[in-house]
């Protein structure tokens, strides 16, 4: 640092230039003269004198004196004197005031003066202009960028003022510098500010904010108590699960300011208030559908006395061509299940969400008579579940024959001493990882227990004990058994699962969402044909398969006179009019065909006008083997009868539509619709409203698997009403994206 030992104070050098601006500033304004500008009045040095006794460092070879002061004083003076003309007496004061305040501020980024010295010089001149400002900040605005000038030959840097507009300093380039070329420091520095952030007192407000609890009505109180209702309703888990220790302790860690709803709260009025929004949004998606789909079923609760009646909706949107299907009711069912009381119980359901009769479509439900008779009592269409057609046929199949019934009785014995015996099914563990090898990755798979009610869980079980078959023989080897199959059994499993694959295929193909009755007549059609055929290897199945055949025949005797079900295959395009009562069927689309082409012209006083070409998509027919359950669905799609003539638009359209191949089994007669209404739409309202019917009752049977689950051990004295609130949500809240 350049030697400051001769060099006078700060304070004696500010009082002398003090001194001397202030007997020339006192003449300036006696002569009434203005100063317009500053910038070239100054000399160099005054820039250099400031900016050193800021800094606290100037070159060696300058020397600052304190006839220096004197020096710029006169300087000072001088200039003002000079730049005054006659023009600038003509001027307005405010103008001159002005230009003094922007040549002040352009000398002075020009000449990087510090804020310091500034300050001092706008301390002298604002007695004599009072429209400049006091602070130097004020005067110059907002730095932007900022030099970094060297001084002492690099020995110190000056981070002062850069470019030549005015601006304010900042430390932006000082902490910069440290970043890039003092990598310690810098992180000091970082380490201090993030200290000093910590050790900040808050204040009051935010003492207080913090440490306050969010009230009930608060919109974000509202979205974590919606988010907890949705967590509670869709992991089944119970109301009372805001008591838990540890479930308040999460949220007290999550969120300390939120307070948790009490129990009562949650019941009595969250609870609620979801159900009754759910269900109106529920009720805006069923306003203008005219054709509706229901299933139903009642379920009886083993943990408490408590019996449900469901009853679900679905529906083609006329506009996307999509099926849709939503939980509509689930009450209880007090009393006995009688037909007065079924009816009673969905007439009151359809009542409440406002549902006339005439847009009942039809109800799938079981074979019961009861439900038979309670529909009956209302008088509305109704289907038996072909699920449980099924599941009634196999029955009398596998109990037909004493030696497969045998063999299913042994087979259950032995899968249940190894769910039973923790030693025995440890033993068949090691077994079967010493006959898969050192290197083998795969799980040991476990066998599966049937139930009675459920004739594919035999078919799984017996599956499972064939896929472990050696196994099981060395366990018998070694261990004892309450039942051994013997040779002859081992091979009539295999054959029985053979011949009761086809009726798997089935089940798993009318359990989808997508099923609709129009996959009932052709897939009765190919079980007959299945059971027909006749193999080399039916050798002590054959009265199995007889048996089957007849109970096919006896259970869906009716099936192709069903008007239901012969108009739903006929408009969709995977079938149409193939199988023997193709005849009918068309006969019945057309009266069905009709009465919506009046319905048309009863609101349109214009006739209907010929619908728009559009491009058909069409699909081929993709091959598969002889003796599968798909390929048989292929050779009876090809199937077809040439339509009769006819110059009625309703028929018209029929005739198109036949005379157009059908799609492939895999392809969605929904998305055909979707591409294909516009060029027959009087068969696409017909069509939204039959395939809108689902073959099988699987949605309700499903929703009483979730109820089992709500109402479980732990939860036996909840409420019908909390019951059919929780079920509702369960199921329609996904379909709301909540």
């Amino acid at each position: 640092m350049a030697n400051t030992s001769n060099m006078p104070s700060y304070w004696t050098l500010r009082r002398k230039a003090k001194e001397r601006v202030d007997r020339n500033l006192a003449l300036v304004s006696s002569d009434n003269i203005t100063v317009p500008s500053l910038a070239e009045a100054v000399s160099p040095s005054i820039a250099e004198y400031n900016e050193d006794i800021f800094m606290e460092c100037q070159p060696e070879d300058e020397e600052l004196r304190c006839e220096d002061s004197d020096h710029v004083s006169d300087v000072f003076f001088d200039a003002c004197k000079s730049f005054v003309s006659d023009d600038d007496l003509e001027t307005s004061d405010d103008e001159d005031c002005d230009h003094l305040r922007r040549s002040l501020a352009n000398w002075a980024g020009e000449h990087q003066i510090p804020h310091a010295a500034l300050n001092d010089l706008l301390k002298l001149l604002t007695p004599y202009h009072s429209s400049l400002p006091r602070d130097s900040r004020t005067l110059l605005g907002t730095v932007r960028s900022v030099d970094v000038s060297e001084k002492a030959g690099g020995q110190y840097h000056y981070f002062g003022r850069g470019g030549s507009t005015a601006a304010t300093f900042n430390t932006t380039n000082l902490i910069k510098h440290l970043k890039k070329h003092h990598t310690t420091e810098h992180q000091d520095f970082i380490a201090a500010r993030q200290n000093d952030e910590r050790s900040r007192q808050e204040t009051l407000l935010e003492s207080f904010q913090k440490q306050g609890k969010l009230p009930h009505d608060n919109v974000k109180a509202k979205g974590i108590t919606e988010k907890l209702l949705n967590f509670i309703v869709l992991d089944d888990q119970p109301l009372s699960v805001v008591e838990n220790e540890g479930f308040r302790s999460l949220v007290e860690h999550l969120q300390p300011r939120y307070n948790l709803p009490s129990r009562k709260y949650l019941s009595e009025t969250a609870l609620p208030e979801l159900y009754h929004r759910v269900s109106g949004k529920l009720a805006d998606k069923l306003r203008g559908v005219t054709s509706l789909s229901f299933t139903t079923d009642i379920w009886t609760s083993d943990v408490c006395p408590m019996s449900l009646i469901s009853l679900t909706v679905h529906w083609v949107k006329p506009d996307t061509y999509s099926l849709c299907s939503a939980v509509l009711q689930v009450k209880q069912c007090r009393g006995s299940h009688n037909r007065a009381t079924i009816a009673a119980s969905i007439t009151d359901s359809l009542n409440h969400w406002e549902i006339p009769l005439e847009n009942v479509h039809v109800i799938l439900r079981d074979n019961a008579s009861n439900m038979k008779a309670a529909m009956e009592d209302m008088a509305v269409p109704s289907l038996g579940c072909l699920a449980h057609s099924l599941q009634l046929v196999v029955h009398e199949g596998l109990m037909s024959q004493r030696s497969v019934s045998d063999a299913l009785a042994n087979s259950r014995k032995i899968v249940g001493h190894f769910k039973h015996s923790q030693l025995a099914q440890s033993r068949l563990e090691d077994l079967q990882r010493e006959m898969q090898g050192a290197g083998a990755t795969t799980t040991s798979a476990r066998l599966v227990q049937d139930v009675q009610t459920r004739w594919n869980s035999s078919f799984y079980m017996i599956k499972s004990l064939l896929k472990e078959k050696r196994t099981l023989c060395a366990y018998a080897a070694d261990h004892n058994l309450p039942a051994t199959l013997s040779a002859n059994e081992w091979c009539l499993l295999e054959k029985t699962v053979t011949v009761l694959e086809p009726f798997e295929e089935l089940t798993r193909k009318i359990s989808c969402a997508t099923s609709t009755a129009a996959d009932v007549i052709p897939s009765v059609t190919v079980l007959k044909r299945l059971l027909t055929i006749e193999e080399d290897n039916d050798s002590g199945i054959k009265t199995m398969k007889s048996t089957l055949l007849q109970a096919v025949s006896r259970r869906f005797s009716s099936i192709e006179s069903e008007p239901l079900y012969a108009v739903a295959t006929l408009v969709d395009a995977r079938y149409k009019d193939s199988g023997e009562t193709a005849r009918m069927a068309k006969d019945l689309l057309t009266q069905e065909l009709e009465k919506v082409q009046q319905a048309v012209l009863r609101e349109s006083a214009d006739e209907a006008e010929p619908a728009e070409k559009v491009p058909c998509i069409e699909a081929g027919l993709s091959s598969t083997s002889k003796s599968s359950f798909s390929s048989l669905y292929d050779r009876i799609l090809e199937e077809h009868d040439e339509p009769a003539a006819s110059t009625q638009t309703a028929v018209i359209q029929m005739q198109m539509y036949l005379k157009e191949p059908t799609i492939t089994e895999k392809d969605s007669p929904f998305q055909y619709w979707a591409n294909n209404h516009a060029r027959f739409p009087l068969l696409g309202a017909v069509a939204a409203k039959f395939l809108s019917a689902p073959s099988t009752s699987v949605e309700s049977e499903r929703l009483f698997s979730t109820a089992s689950n709500i109402v479980d051990e732990k939860r036996n004295r909840l409420t019908a009403e909390r019951a059919e609130m929780l079920i509702f949500l369960k199921k329609n809240l996904p379909k709301f994206k909540y």
